[in-house]
């Protein structure tokens, strides 16, 4: 596998430079899937702010009883309950809809669009879902193993999305297993990939953030053409 390749032609594909149109769309769409999820997310703890002065007057009391009963707030329970199942019903069509965009742009599409974000919506809303609970069931369980089997479970499953955003009517078991059998003999190939983009976290951590506006569409786009050169691997049938 060539990285360099897989990097240069997601550069490209973006049209080469942050302020073109296609890698500003590309962006908006990772920031809608980011904001939306941390914002669903965040609302959660937004229940104790009903009852804040309970919450605060059981923290002013510096004994271990009342900081316990002020963590156990039941409001804060159940406004993180509620938005833990609204994250579950959004990431999933979501998540179809980012790979859809990205699978769009590796494709060569003239005019990917933004509302391709949201198709995970009304293309199998309920099949989206349920590919995101059973891909976290099975990773969550090899994890109990330990931690090395839960990522290499997550890599096998990795390009589940994308199958499902290439294939909108197969379901979770045909998106996971045609996953599975994607990645065999690559889930090194794609570890490595990964660390490749290391260095792009440094430059966000010392650019307070600003490196993710480069790096996000950049590092999606890359995982998109490695799906999209895996693919044509294993349809030529060579493995590594």
């Amino acid at each position: 596998m060539d990285r360099a390749l897989l990097k240069s032609n997601a550069k490209q594909q973006l049209g080469g430079s942050l302020f073109n149109e296609k890698w500003m769309l590309a962006l908006v769409c990772c920031a809608i899937m980011t904001i939306i999820i941390s914002g669903v997310s965040g609302v959660g703890g937004m229940f104790g702010v009903f009852d804040l002065d309970r919450t605060l007057s059981l923290f002013e009391d510096q004994s271990y009883g009342g900081v316990f009963s002020g963590v156990m707030n039941p409001l804060i329970f159940i406004g993180t309950g509620i938005s833990s199942v609204a994250v579950l019903l959004i990431s999933g069509p979501l998540s179809y809809g980012l790979a859809k965009v990205f699978l769009r742009l590796v494709y060569g599409e003239d005019r990917v669009n933004i509302a391709y974000m949201f198709d995970g919506f009304r293309e199998d809303f309920g099949g989206n879902i349920v590919l995101t609970i059973m891909i976290g069931i099975f990773t969550f369980l090899w994890s109990l193993l330990f931690v090395i089997p839960g990522i290499i479970k997550a890599f096998s499953y990795s390009m589940a999305y994308y199958i499902k955003a290439d294939h909108p009517d197969y379901d979770w078991r045909r998106c996971i297993s045609e996953s599975k059998e994607l990645m065999r003999g690559y889930k090194g190939a794609y570890f490595v990939l990964q660390l490749s983009f290391i260095g792009w976290y440094f430059v966000c951590l010392f650019t307070f953030g600003l490196g993710y506006l480069w790096l996000l569409p950049y590092q999606n786009c890359t995982n998109a053409n490695f799906y999209a050169w895996v693919t044509a691997q294993k349809s030529a049938g060579y493995e590594e």
